[in-house]
């Protein structure tokens, strides 16, 4: 289960939320290698590249990637649910000057 879930790329006039908190996925590599791995070994990226004038609540795709490890590697496809809005949330508490 992958918890570490970023995003990059996000445009200046675009805040994003995180929708999905975690992932299951397969990796794949030397049993005694995998066995030492914990859900912090992993990390999931969402590249917002090419969503400039996307707006709402979309499903993304998303890289897996494993640290500090070359001997084993995420197989499958995965996304992630994300909702991009043009500026932050209003936080429920305002301070008045």
């Amino acid at each position: 289960t992958v918890s570490q879930i970023y995003d990059k790329n996000a445009s200046d006039n675009q805040h994003v939320t995180l929708l999905t908190n975690k992932i299951e996925i397969t990796a794949i590599g030397p049993k005694d290698v995998i066995a030492k791995l914990t859900n912090l070994s992993f990390y999931c990226v969402v590249d917002l590249t090419n969503t400039n004038n996307v707006y709402g609540k979309v499903e993304l795709p998303a890289s897996v990637s494993i640290y500090n490890n070359t001997t084993c590697w995420v197989t499958g496809s995965y996304t992630v649910n994300v909702e991009i809005s043009e500026s932050p949330p209003e936080s429920s508490s305002s301070s008045s000057s």
